[in-house]
Formats: C-alpha cells, sequence, structure tokens
C-alpha cells in the first residue's frame, strides 16, 4: 500500500465510526480530492469506518492538465455510479435516526468503491481573437451561450436539426444562425481544455450566465448526450474551478426554457 493510502487509512481511523470501508481508485489522468486529503493517481485509498452519523462527505475528481474528468465509473459496489459531474456527495442525513440502520452499517465490513474516469484530448489551443480556438488545424469561432437565454431544447432542434443551424431562433431574428452548428458535448469539452491548457479563466472572454456552488460561471445547453449522461437535454458548464458536460438535475424537459444559454460555434479561416 502506498504512503498516500496509509495516510487516508490513519485519518479515517481516528475521525470516523466503525463500519463499512470506502475504496478511492485514483486512476491516470487525475486525483481525487476531499476532507481526508488527495488520493493521488495511481493510488488506491482506504477509507474505514463509514457512514459517520449526520454528515455529508464530498469526493471531486480533479483532472490533470489535458485531461478531463468523463464521469465516475459504473459497477456493483460502485457509489456515484455513471455520475457526470465531478463532485460525489455522500450525504449520511439523521442516520442516527434509525438504529437498526446504524448498528448494520456499523457492523458491516463491506467494501464499496468510488474511481473516477479521465479521459484526454487532443491539443487545442487558443486564437489569436476572443472565443477562438485552434485544434489540429482547424479553427473555431464560438458564441456567447448568455446571449440566447431561456430557450427549450426542443427550439432549438428545430433550427438546428442534427446539430446544423439554419436561421434564427424565435425572437432573436436580429442574429442569424445559418453556418454556425449547435454544440456537442466533445466540441464543448474541446473548448474548455483549450482555455484550461492555456491557463486562462474563460470567464475573461465568456460572459457568466449562472450562479452554482457559490461560484460564477458559464452554462449552455448541448446539442447530444454526454457519455455518462442518462438524458437529453445536458449542458456544459465552466466555472473557475471545474468545468462539466453532464445532465442537468433541475432541467429534464425538452418542451421547458433553459435559464441557461446554448453553445454554438463556426468553423472559420
Amino acid at each position: 500500500m502506498k504512503l498516500i493510502s496509509r495516510i487516508f487509512l490513519l485519518l479515517s481511523i481516528n475521525v470516523l465510526l466503525l463500519g463499512c470501508k470506502l475504496a478511492v481508485i485514483s486512476v491516470e489522468g487525475g486525483e481525487v480530492q476531499s476532507r481526508f486529503g488527495t488520493c493521488l493517481e495511481g493510488n488506491v485509498c482506504i477509507i474505514d469506518g463509514l457512514p459517520r452519523e449526520n454528515t455529508a462527505e464530498q469526493f471531486i475528481a480533479v483532472p490533470n492538465p489535458g485531461w478531463f474528468f468523463h464521469k465516475w465509473n459504473s459497477g456493483e459496489r460502485f457509489i456515484c455510479s455513471d455520475y457526470a459531474l465531478p463532485e460525489c456527495e455522500l450525504n449520511f442525513g439523521n442516520i442516527e435516526d434509525d438504529p437498526d440502520l446504524l448498528r448494520k452499517f456499523r457492523a458491516s465490513s463491506e467494501v464499496f468503491y468510488l474511481m473516477p474516469v479521465f479521459k484526454d484530448y487532443p491539443r487545442a489551443t487558443l486564437g489569436n481573437e476572443p472565443r477562438t480556438i485552434t485544434s489540429e488545424g482547424a479553427h473555431q469561432l464560438w458564441l456567447q451561450p448568455a446571449d440566447f437565454l431561456n430557450y427549450s431544447y426542443n427550439q432549438v432542434a428545430e433550427v438546428c436539426p442534427d446539430g446544423v443551424c439554419s436561421g434564427g431562433l424565435p425572437g432573436s431574428s436580429t442574429f442569424d444562425l445559418t453556418g454556425y452548428l449547435w454544440a456537442s458535448s466533445e466540441d464543448v469539452e474541446l473548448l474548455f481544455l483549450a482555455y484550461q491548457q492555456a491557463g486562462k479563466n474563460m470567464l475573461e472572454d465568456f460572459k457568466s450566465n449562472y450562479t452554482g456552488f457559490d461560484l460564477t460561471g458559464v452554462s449552455g445547453l448541448l446539442s447530444d448526450r454526454p457519455k455518462g449522461s442518462k438524458q437529453i437535454p445536458s449542458v456544459g458548464i465552466f466555472n473557475p474551478k471545474h468545468y462539466s458536460t453532464g445532465e442537468f438535475p433541475l432541467y429534464s424537459d425538452k418542451t421547458e426554457p433553459y435559464p441557461g444559454g446554448i453553445w454554438f460555434w463556426r468553423p472559420i479561416d
């Protein structure tokens, strides 16, 4: 067992009750952070004694430069299975109110698993003009998601069937989207990567259009369902702490206006 695993084990013995174990598996491409410390890439970190009454434990998947968080791994005894956001929260709530359940957990020696899935992308670079990127010789210009608020998935799909746009959105006749593409999850992840690799905050070029987790960021509807997401509509979200694509639990109706924006881009010379 590597040093970081031993540190996790010692910390958990001191602060948690006896109970089931959680094995945090940190794979190639990033690490997992929590109040117990950081489980570094290539380590299996054992947290002993879950659950602790009336607590919520949060684990955050943090990708290395050039990598992005894809989802939490799925399988038997894997927690946050297939969840597409990098924050995995274990909320034990008022477990002490159920003595039988608490006794069962304390007596349990079962092992559960938590493993992020990271992926790397082809190198993308920022262009000379704001909101432009280059990847493998192709240049892109991106629009401001904040300029397209409160449209439903179905409204955008009518103008951009199969992701290729023609015409304008209802009430937005001043802007013709002909020649633009409704961005997929892969398109947006490449945009996020370009800013990450340049070490530049996207909010320097993109107008903020949402606040969440006490952070201001940029959000927009995607044309597809990202891998690991269970639904369309799905969104791409950036804030100064992380970026991700996936389902948005509070927005699952294709006919309902999305309070955030929409991601559009077009090829440029």
